[in-house]
């Protein structure tokens, strides 16, 4: 069975250990996913519904809640900023739930962090996942891949730690169980 995968990475920077997790996923994922990173989340405006209301939905908006809504499955990798979620990725989820026929309703998802912390942004994906319960999300429970000390797992941008390596290959294997009862 074929998948394409939407991801998404919570951090702005080019080269985020986040942004690296993500293609490290690609690497380990099964070869019959096809991923698809989408981007833009430093073009949507900070939420205000004066906005919506006179305007719509800004282009950038539209244009992500059309990638995840072709999507499969869509996984998130975020930083930690301040114990929680970076405001980019949280201003985005609060337009795209907005949107009609918002893209996150029975989507499977899967959440992922790294950090150069010793909690592996573990703390971003807590407040997360009660996001996307919210939003009738098919959120991936376990095992879940919080990369701790993250600097050290990679090398010139790519995931060197073989432990590692193997929980993102169950999480994923879990993420597919998640794909498939939506297939």
């Amino acid at each position: 069975m074929n998948f394409h995968i939407a991801t998404l990475c919570g951090s702005l920077r080019e080269a985020s250990v986040n942004r690296h997790l993500l293609q490290a996923a690609g690497e380990i994922a099964p070869d019959n996913w096809r991923f698809e990173h989408l981007s833009g989340l430093g073009d949507i405006p900070l939420y205000n519904q004066d906005i919506e209301d006179r305007d719509g939905f800004p282009a950038p908006v539209t244009r992500l809640a059309d990638a995840i809504r072709a999507a499969d499955g869509l996984i998130i990798s975020s930083p930690e900023y301040n114990y929680g979620p970076p405001g980019v990725l949280k201003n985005a989820i609060d337009w795209l739930s907005r949107v009609k026929d918002q893209p996150f309703e029975d989507l499977p998802l899967s959440l992922m962090s790294a950090s150069p912390s010793p909690m592996g942004g573990i703390r971003a994906q807590y407040p997360l996942r009660q996001i996307f319960v919210a939003l009738k999300a098919d959120v991936t429970p376990r095992p879940e891949v919080a990369v701790a000390s993250a600097y050290e797992w990679f090398d010139d941008g790519k995931l060197v730690h073989e432990q590692t390596r193997g929980v993102i290959a169950d999480h994923l294997s879990a993420f597919e169980a998640v794909l498939k009862r939506h297939a």
